[in-house]
């Protein structure tokens, strides 16, 4: 269990640390929500890939309970990174 916590947490720090600025920088996309649709692509097709390769684990019973707690950790941290990137893209907006 504590193995999935860990990996799980490790997972969605470095897809979000590396892979949403690798993502804008091959696409061109602007660091800020008016960029379009494109901008929430490269800020959720990270975690959506990360969702689903997590997803296919549960098939094995052994792995059920690290599964899950990798699926758990990723989707809490996934989703609070997204919301802090998206909160630092338009922190100017705010001042």
């Amino acid at each position: 269990m504590l193995v999935g916590i860990l990996t799980g947490s490790l997972a969605a720090l470095w897809l979000y640390l590396l892979t949403v600025g690798i993502l804008r920088d091959v696409w061109g996309v602007a660091p800020h929500p008016s960029a379009g649709g494109m901008y929430w692509v490269c800020l959720l097709l990270p975690f959506a890939a990360g969702v689903a390769a997590a997803a296919t684990t549960l098939v094995w019973r052994r792995a059920r309970p690290t599964a899950w707690a990798f699926l758990t950790t990723f989707v809490v941290l996934g989703i609070g990174m997204a919301a802090f990137q998206n909160f630092l893209d338009t922190f100017a907006d705010h001042m």
